[in-house]
């Protein structure tokens, strides 16, 4: 069964970009513009694993971290923060959110999808 992944960016060039390849590579993607979106698709179908951008619009991705780890349903979802962001005290906030892996833009694609591919197993091997 393929697994879903949900890319939650402001960004519709970078959207573009991750859903092609991830498709490329497997899997199935959705997509939203903000926290806030992301979670009602999450409402409406089980996520894999959550692709935030940690800068946007309504809800950040941040919060949108700390909503799905604190939720029974999605905690076992692991999120992939992508962001501009670089400093220390970014990436600290990020694990205090429940972020489980980090990536800061710009990034390569093999880096990414390593990412994906690894925390996929790694969750899939804890259930």
């Amino acid at each position: 069964m393929e697994k879903k992944i949900l890319i939650v960016d402001d960004d519709f060039h970078l959207i573009t970009l991750l859903r092609f390849n991830l498709e490329k590579a497997g899997y199935s993607v959705w997509s939203a513009k903000d926290g806030s979106q992301a979670l009602n698709i999450m409402k409406k179908d089980k996520m894999d694993l959550i692709i935030a951008d940690m800068m946007m619009p309504v809800m950040d991705g941040l919060e949108l971290c700390r909503r799905v780890k604190s939720e029974p349903l999605w905690k076992s979802c692991p999120v992939i923060m992508l962001t501009a962001r670089v400093q220390l005290s970014d990436k600290e906030k990020g694990k205090e959110a429940g972020v489980d892996d980090y990536i800061t833009k710009p990034f390569q694609m093999k880096e990414l999808l390593a990412s994906v591919k690894n925390n996929l197993k790694l969750y899939s091997d804890k259930k």
